[in-house]
């Protein structure tokens, strides 16, 4: 399988991952899994080398989960993603 790093750009921003706190607004708690009641901060830097580099699609994949709970749940507003391939 094709291994590759991304990084990525939200509202011309980076994303640097995730900080210790918490957002107050409390999560859904049913459905078919259970998730945690709330949600860390997530990051957004302006420097591309203060990025989080993402390893591997299943990774992309769960960081982009974290985005889109934020847009969900958390009212995180996003005009434009972009999933950036990087060596």
């Amino acid at each position: 399988m094709l291994t590759a790093n991304f990084i990525i750009k939200v509202n011309d921003s980076y994303y640097a991952g995730e900080s210790e706190d918490t957002v107050p607004t409390p999560r859904p708690k049913d459905g078919w899994y259970c998730n945690r009641s709330e949600s860390s901060v997530l990051i957004f830097l302006n420097n591309i080398e203060d990025a989080k580099v993402i390893e591997s699609l299943t990774n992309l994949n769960s960081h982009w989960q974290r985005i889109y709970n934020s847009m969900r749940y958390d009212d995180l507003k996003v005009s434009k993603i972009e999933f950036i391939r990087v060596e």
